[in-house]
């Protein structure tokens, strides 16, 4: 188990270079360990980047970017909310005996010093975070539609982004918690942070809420403030866990996504935020004979669009193949809307990010679009 752990470190290290109220609990600190431990059979990424282009219909055309597993027997899974264990996830990500936890209807939180750990008793999710952290996780937040245009470095000077990434992945080991690799990795250096507040400061509705003290920002980022910002999918069974939730039609009810976006900086973990829920593999069914192809898939898409007058244009810019939780049967308690005796299989689906551009008054607008194609059954998960 050493070697195969060490060994993973390995492969995530060259993965990245190649990808550019209250009573207080005694905590005893989880050791940080050497070796990274994801698992016994570690995800790898299995394709090659490849494009695909046709024009499918009248304003519904394909040109995309395939991620697409070279694995065709891939399995149904029964799963559930995974459950953490709350003093364990203190000790890891808090490392400290003098966490003070405190507890309510709907989460646990644990607070030492300025760092904060909370825990939903809703869903299988939680959120770390630090003074530091916060303050990124703010400027991350208002401009996720421009980090690829604003933060253009590579690598920062205080730590390597292989050593970074090496260190959030044993994290994710002491968690039982497997990404799928590799992870979308920005460095935030200080000068653009500064930049970015800026800028946002101007926007009289941020700073309403700057002033009014409900938004904190850092006076003034500098050369120790510098981390990286990576979102990371989860794996299961060398697939990804679609990083975007859905509402079911039938019932409005949120299916929740699978992702984890942390920030590091020199210092550790400034922020380690869970996005939908986790979930457990609870078994698995046997493999369908054959998935649908990428064709079959298009046919699909090619039929739902059919069925309207396209006036706005619609370009699919990635195909891949994913796991979508699905519920299978629920209840939902009618006081707090809350969902009780879940039953959920992950389903393979094939997944089409679409950029839909529409006019509004004299300007252009791009809005991202995501359509699940059952890949067993080739219906749409709605």
């Amino acid at each position: 188990m050493f070697n195969e752990r060490l060994r993973f470190i390995v492969i995530v290290v060259l993965v990245v270079l190649c990808s550019a109220c209250s009573t207080t609990e005694e905590i005893k600190p989880i050791p940080q360990e050497t070796e990274n431990n994801l698992g016994e059979n570690p995800p790898t990424s299995t394709t090659e980047s490849k494009t695909y282009t046709e024009t499918l219909t009248t304003n519904l055309k394909v040109d995309a970017v395939l991620d697409i597993p070279d694995e065709k027997n891939i399995p149904l899974l029964e799963v559930n909310d995974h459950v953490f264990d709350e003093n364990k996830l203190a000790a890891v990500l808090l490392e400290s005996k003098g966490a003070v936890k405190k507890e309510n209807e709907s989460e646990v939180v644990f607070t030492y010093k300025d760092n904060k750990l909370r825990i939903s008793k809703e869903s299988s999710s939680f959120n770390f975070v630090t003074t530091m952290g916060d303050h990124a996780s703010t400027l991350i937040n208002n401009m996720s539609d421009k980090m690829d245009a604003s933060f253009k470095l590579e690598e920062l000077d205080s730590i390597k982004k292989s050593k970074a990434v090496e260190q959030v992945a044993a994290v994710f080991g002491q968690l039982e918690l497997t990404p799928h690799l590799p992870s979308k990795v920005y460095a935030l250096d200080h000068h653009t942070l500064q930049q970015e507040q800026d800028l946002l400061m101007q926007d009289e509705n941020f700073k309403f809420y700057v002033d009014l003290g409900k938004t904190k920002v850092r006076e003034t980022w500098n050369k120790d403030d510098e981390s990286y910002y990576m979102i990371f999918s989860i794996d299961m069974h060398g697939l990804p866990i679609a990083s975007t939730g859905y509402t079911l039609r039938s019932s409005e009810v949120e299916v929740p996504s699978s992702e984890v976006r942390v920030v590091f900086s020199k210092r550790g973990i400034e922020s380690f935020e869970i996005v939908g829920s986790i979930y457990a593999e609870q078994g698995s069914k046997v493999a369908p004979s054959s998935l649908i192809s990428m064709e079959q898939a298009l046919d699909s898409l090619k039929e739902k669009y059919d069925a309207i007058i396209l006036k706005d244009e619609l370009t699919v810019t990635r195909i891949s193949i994913v796991y979508v939780p699905v519920f299978i049967s629920s209840n939902v308690d009618s006081k707090t809307g809350v969902l009780f005796d879940k039953k959920m299989e992950m389903v393979p689906a094939w997944y089409f990010n679409i950029d839909r551009k529409y006019s509004k008054g004299d300007h252009i607008n791009t809005e991202p679009v995501v359509v699940r194609i059952n890949a067993i059954t080739g219906e749409e998960i709605l």
